[in-house]
């Protein structure tokens, strides 16, 4: 669902607290303050394609993004739900 929402407006997910598994030893349990789209190019048997990875910080000043893959984040309370 987070991803849904990021390719329909990157910043509608701010604001939205989440559990995010990024398969450690425990789940990140935050609010998420900042997103990014990062594009990316290959070449794959002389044929080039783009690709994105949708991210979240969970701060506002952010050092580390996080990517948003299938499953891995759930939405736990926010103002979009």
């Amino acid at each position: 669902m987070i991803l849904k929402m990021m390719k329909d407006d990157i910043t509608s997910v701010i604001g939205l607290k989440v559990e995010y598994d990024y398969g450690g030893a425990k789940p990140i349990i935050d609010t998420i303050a900042d997103t990014r789209i990062r594009e990316y190019k290959y070449v794959a048997d002389g044929n080039e394609y783009v690709g994105k990875i949708y991210l979240i910080s969970f701060s506002e000043c952010p050092w580390s993004f996080y990517g948003v893959y299938g499953n891995c984040i759930k939405i736990i309370e926010g103002e979009n739900l």
